[in-house]
């Protein structure tokens, strides 16, 4: 079976799971090619660099047939690509400007249809319910080939358009949470409720840990991990480690991710007096990440929903955290109570309190025992619901029954 990803940017670092889960279906014996909207800067490692080397990427206005594929499908596909262009017009009148972005992005999705007929694939599945699910949408359209997405947080929660039209053409929809299936069904009419499927992302798992020291050379190390953008809540984390610090506790706290709120949180650490015990490392390989878990005492969240309405779905990092071992805090926001139960698998404490998280997180450091208990329970919720390649064989015989290779 041969099947076309449809992605945004690609590589991207925020976006791992999307690749453990591409590696994890060709391993179990699935064709997958893959498209994307644009290329990532992000730095990756060398096995996801090739993979990204292979992927066809939408042209841009200036390259040459950029229109090419549009004056092919009007000659051959006339009734589709008519209709696509009504619809769009009925779905945005009279927001011009929506209906004119939209459709320079049907044009782009065009050159993908010609691909994805060139290399017959059997299925076309993208990952975000946003732009790469109409790009997708288009080009399963054109080329009549079956379709299906994957939503997951800001997708559906912030800017959902043309759902409707989606969950029409698509046979299937994965969503990866319980918070984010609940939000389609809040999103879609009831007749289309049946095409939601719940498949968890999945680590792989390997050896289980060993048991982690609670005496150790030096000031315990803290390590959080993700976007720094308004839902990961980080000023609020850097206000525990103030008051984490002022308890008493010399820990260090070591964060790990870019994004559009890291000049702010540099001038932030500065004024309550962290650079000493507060590393910002920026964006790294996950290879690295998977390298500071492994020193890591604690793995800290400080997830809250965002103005904007955008929230967390379940972090992969804390999926990762538990099959390393390592004990979790973190707050209630989003989907995380789907996997953190407090004191079962880690510690909760309501978004927006920063005297609560850092009272787990002193909590974890100071007591071994308690540390070592949820943190071999949490690997065993990892072991029930998300293995990387059980869930993935859901996924593969989904794609399957779509595709009409069952």
């Amino acid at each position: 079976m041969r099947v076309a990803y449809v992605l945004g940017a690609f590589p991207k670092l925020s976006e791992t799971f999307i690749w453990r889960e591409v590696r994890e279906l060709e391993r179990q014996g699935v064709e997958i090619v893959l498209f994307a909207v644009e290329a990532s800067g992000d730095p990756v490692d060398a096995d996801v660099r090739e993979h990204a080397a292979r992927t066809f990427y939408a042209p841009d206005a200036l390259s040459p047939g950029f229109w090419t594929p549009d004056a092919r499908y009007l000659w051959t596909r006339p009734r589709v690509s008519l209709r696509q262009q009504a619809r769009l017009l009925r779905e945005f009148f009279p927001r011009l400007d929506r209906f004119l972005k939209y459709g320079w992005w049907d044009n782009m999705a065009r050159s993908f249809a010609r691909e994805m007929e060139r290399q017959r694939v059997d299925l076309i599945h993208a990952h975000f319910a946003g732009l790469p699910t109409f790009f997708g949408l288009v080009a399963a359209e054109l080329i009549d080939a079956p379709f299906s997405f994957s939503a997951h947080a800001r997708d559906i929660f912030v800017h959902p358009e043309l759902m409707e039209w989606k969950a029409e053409r698509a046979g299937l929809i994965v969503a990866c949470s319980r918070t984010g299936r609940d939000r389609l069904f809040q999103l879609l009419p009831l007749r289309f409720h049946s095409k939601v499927q719940l498949v968890a992302h999945g680590v792989s798992l390997g050896q289980r840990p060993t048991p982690r020291q609670s005496v150790q050379q030096g000031p315990p190390l803290v390590l959080s991990v993700g976007r720094l953008e308004e839902k990961k809540g980080f000023p609020d984390l850097l206000q525990a480690f103030k008051e984490l610090g002022q308890a008493g506790m010399d820990a260090r706290l070591t964060i790990i991710g870019d994004g559009p709120e890291a000049a702010a949180l540099v001038r932030m650490r500065g004024e309550l007096g962290l650079e000493s015990r507060v590393e910002m490392l920026g964006a790294r390989p996950h290879s690295e990440v998977e390298e500071r878990l492994r020193s890591a005492q604690v793995l800290v969240l400080a997830s809250r929903e965002a103005s904007d309405g955008d929230r967390d779905g379940i972090p992969n990092v804390l999926l990762e955290a538990a099959a390393a071992g390592v004990p979790v805090a973190a707050t209630s926001a989003g989907g995380i109570p789907e996997f953190i139960q407090h004191e079962v698998t880690g510690l909760l404490s309501p978004p927006g309190r920063p005297s609560d998280l850092a009272a787990n997180v002193r909590n974890l450091l100071s007591d071994g025992v308690l540390a070592q208990r949820l943190a071999h329970a949490a690997r065993e919720e990892v072991e029930r619901g998300y293995d990387l390649a059980a869930n993935t064989a859901v996924l593969r015989g989904l794609f399957e029954r779509l595709a009409g290779k069952q």
